[in-house]
């Protein structure tokens, strides 16, 4: 039943609450506003001075204030010609004259010159003062459903942040102690405020309008649950002809989604609790979504939608449903929350809401983290470094990021961890080919064939976390404490693993090292390749040079420097690759031109070897054989 509703909703598309949001300009200003006025009122001027303006203004034409043809040309025509009176700039409302422009520079222009002439005409300065505008807040009255409402959602408010920058306005709420005077306070009197006083004032209309939908008639009972808002939206949007059929449908239909019974309820189900079959049980369903008209439907929920918006938006576009369901039962007055199963499979319908939400988890429809500066620097660097990450260390970088980038949004560090990882799957969407997401690892394309729950996986990264060299049995030691529940790995299988791990680097006996914390002093290492290629270019050259002696002659500088062994130094030395010199395998370095290594050797020699490894082995205390690739 939630995927055939659902699936017939999202066949007729619908706005979402903020696309009900339509600032339009044609919104009237109340009579107090600065848009309504005149200039003589705006400048407090007295009667003797308005009738000496009509009087002067009368004979001179826009023309004679010297504007320049830029903004002769920027003038709305028809509407308003270089010929016409000035007495314009006396009877006319400065919202109707600001109109009549094109853009803010030009009326800015024009509203320098009037007010210059107008000086001139009453022989003093004159100009308009914060105190004799309006103080009413802009949203008084409508702030209370609203004010969590993002204001960056909504088209048009950027034009607050360019001129309430330094005020944190981020939310509805927010400008709930904004007035014409405390913005012409703030930003003068000029184009930009005026267009922001009348983004507001429409504002404020469109709330007062959303407020009065779906609310219940004069002395009806409002909604107690959300059994009963989808009662009430289906009654009204379902057109069978009312009766017992109709009521039947609708009781089907809430209890097949699980709001009415708490849990979805199988056909079988269904039909046991209204003593009918199967079979008609589908046929009631689908008469039911048929005859529903989806606009009257959701129309009826836009409550509902505006209060499930708001909550979610205020905390970080998404959250797990247990939590959206109490803050809603509190937010709308129900008895009790409603039940995760019923609020997903109303959520899933709704246009505001992503119907691919994880379980458990509700996220808005085109979730903000998916567009986030942050995410997608933290995102950038790990594509560009190429190596794995932790989801959980990502979500660290984002938090640490987040404050220079997108100052408005601090929830990251909140967020339960499924719902980051809903949020980190969305902003993936657009990046499948360069990074993934697994068994909470993020793969760069680099590393697209590791498995993150391999024993090589984990005890690599085990050790780049530990920051240092260290012992396999340390390794393994750390894995189980990692994982409690699980078997722990033996020492000699996580040798084993780190010794195929290329990421991880022979160090000292029976210690790795990750190549992200070793040092790798060149200077040192450049002085060891030439002291081997002068020795292999001396007069009677070695056939092979053993890293034990060329260690003890530069022991003092590869100890200062955190060489610590000659297999750390060997290690160094292979990752280097001068060309002239080759390593087969440990200890022995060979000169490339003088000296030849056999690809294939016989089997008495490759005996030999595996006893001389061996030997070593015991030597270095080793419970597996040194790796040679």
């Amino acid at each position: 039943m939630k995927s055939l509703l659902t699936e017939r909703v999202v066949a007729s598309p619908q706005p979402t609450v903020v696309d009900l949001v339509w600032l339009e300009e044609g919104n009237t200003p109340p009579s107090d506003s600065v848009l309504d006025r005149a200039l003589p009122e705006l400048l407090r001027l007295s009667e003797n001075e308005i009738d000496q303006l009509w009087e002067s203004l009368g004979r001179l034409a826009i023309d004679d204030l010297a504007l320049s043809d830029a903004t002769l040309l920027a003038m709305r025509r028809p509407y308003l010609c270089a010929e016409d009176s000035l007495e314009i700039l006396v009877s006319s409302a400065i919202g109707y004259l600001q109109s009549l422009f094109l853009s803010d520079s030009p009326f800015d222009e024009f509203l320098e010159a009037a007010l210059a002439e107008i000086s001139a005409r009453v022989g003093r300065d004159v100009r308009p003062s914060a105190d004799s505008l309006s103080s009413q807040s802009f949203i008084s009255g409508v702030a209370e459903g609203f004010g969590a409402l993002p204001l960056s959602a909504i088209p048009g408010t950027d034009l607050l942040e360019s001129c309430l920058g330094d005020q944190r306005v981020h939310r509805i709420g927010d400008l709930s102690g904004v007035s014409e005077s405390s913005l012409f306070r703030v930003a003068g009197f000029g184009a930009l405020t005026l267009r922001v006083a009348r983004m507001c004032w429409s504002l404020r209309e469109e709330l007062i309008w959303l407020s009065g939908l779906g609310k219940p008639p004069d002395g009806a009972e409002p909604p107690r649950s959300l059994c009963d808002e989808m009662r009430l939206a289906l009654s009204m949007s379902i057109a069978l002809a009312p009766g017992g059929s109709r009521e039947k449908a609708i009781r089907v239909v809430l209890r097949r989604l699980g709001v009415e019974s708490g849990s979805p309820m199988t056909l079988e189900e269904a039909a046991s609790a209204f003593g009918l079959t199967r079979q008609r049980i589908r046929q009631i369903e689908a008469k039911a979504v048929n005859a529903l008209d989806v606009t009257a439907f959701l129309a009826e929920l836009v409550p509902l939608r505006v209060d499930i918006f708001c909550t979610l938006a205020a905390h970080g576009w998404g959250m797990l449903t247990a939590e959206l369901a109490r803050d809603l039962a509190d937010r709308r007055g129900w008895a009790d929350s409603p039940s995760v199963e019923a609020l997903e499979a109303v959520t899933a319908m709704l246009p505001e809401c992503d119907a691919d939400s994880a379980e458990e988890v509700v996220l808005l429809a085109g979730a903000g983290c998916s567009q986030c500066d942050a995410m997608a620097a933290v995102l950038d660097e790990i594509t560009t470094d190429g190596s794995a990450i932790a989801v959980s260390e990502v979500r660290s970088r984002l938090v640490r990021a987040a404050p220079d980038t997108r100052r408005e949004c601090a929830m990251c560090a909140e967020h339960d961890p499924k719902v980051f990882a809903a949020l980190l799957d969305i902003a993936l969407e657009g990046q499948v080919d360069l990074v993934r997401n697994e068994d909470g690892w993020l793969l760069p394309h680099a590393q697209s064939g590791r498995r993150p729950n391999s024993l090589a996986f984990r005890a690599q990264d085990a050790l780049r976390r530990s920051g240092r060299c260290m012992h396999f049995r340390e390794v393994a030691a750390v894995l189980a404490k990692d994982n409690p529940t699980k078997a722990p790995p033996t020492p000699r299988n996580v040798y084993a693993a780190l010794e195929r791990v290329p990421d991880a680097v022979s160090w000292d006996a029976g210690s790795f090292i990750h190549k992200e914390c070793m040092p790798f002093p060149y200077q040192v290492v450049r002085g060891v390749e030439e002291w081997i290629t002068e020795r292999f270019n001396s007069p009677a050259p070695p056939q092979m040079l053993s890293v034990h002696g060329v260690y003890q002659r530069f022991e003092g500088d590869c100890v200062s420097h955190g060489v610590p062994s000659e297999l750390a130094l060997y290690s160094l030395l292979r990752m280097s690759g001068e060309p002239s010199l080759v390593y087969p395998q440990y200890p022995q370095i060979h000169w490339q031109v003088r000296g030849t290594i056999r690809a294939e050797a016989s089997p008495c020699a490759r005996i030999g070897r595996l006893r001389a490894q061996c030997q070593r082995a015991c030597d270095y205390g080793r419970t597996a054989p040194i790796r040679h690739g």
